[in-house]
């Protein structure tokens, strides 16, 4: 029993060290938040955090999440309470959001399936990739900062005469099941303190003569 404590508590220390070296991005701040729920009947649509709007956090905030010393999007926040928040995964069928390929420019619309993996939609028919391409959130995202790593292109589909465009699978990086803590990024609102003002200067003994 002791060793297993021990190498929980070395595997922990493993992933928060590599977690450490995150740097916020600009305007942002992060937030730690653990996992605390996952429904057996909803895995791959939404999970419960120990932390709400006492810690800062807000609807729509990205949450991130770290697997080994992987970075990648897991969701956003669309429950807020005291002291926990509700996070809708990326693979949930209501989650979507703008994402491009850095490899080639890219852009298209990442779609969750309800499966561990996603579908990038809306790509030109005439772009090319490769599977091992990866995904990162695009700057035209509406709730994702630009630039965050999603996943790599895990299968080119076969084109849709039908379709006006192409879609890919993708991975995403950071699997919800190996989840154990988050990182939510929140705005930073506080406002920069002034300096504290100069002391006056200090009268002249004596007087004039």
């Amino acid at each position: 029993l002791l060793k297993t404590e021990l190498e929980a508590l070395k595997a922990d220390n493993e992933r928060l060290s590599a977690a450490a070296g995150v740097k916020p991005l600009a305007g942002r701040g992060v937030r730690w938040a653990r996992v605390m729920e996952r429904d057996p009947q909803n895995w791959y649509r939404s999970i419960m955090i120990d932390a709400g709007e006492e810690q800062g956090l807000r609807l729509n905030a990205p949450v991130v999440g770290i697997e080994g010393s992987t970075l990648g999007v897991v969701g956003r926040i669309t429950e807020v309470n005291p002291r926990t928040s509700k996070v809708l995964l990326l693979s949930d069928e209501l989650s979507a959001m703008a994402a491009y390929i850095p490899a080639h420019g890219w852009e298209g619309l990442v779609q969750g399936q309800g499966t561990p993996y996603l579908r990038m939609n809306y790509l030109p028919v005439d772009a090319k990739f490769a599977v091992g391409d990866e995904v990162h959130t695009s700057p035209t995202s509406a709730s994702f900062p630009p630039g965050l790593p999603v996943g790599r292109i895990s299968r080119v589909f076969d084109r849709d005469p039908f379709l006006a465009f192409q879609a890919v699978e993708v991975e995403r990086l950071v699997r919800t099941s190996k989840l154990k803590e988050v990182l939510v990024l929140v705005p930073v609102t506080e406002a920069v303190p002034a300096p504290p003002p100069e002391p006056a200067p200090a009268p002249k003994k004596g007087g004039a003569k």
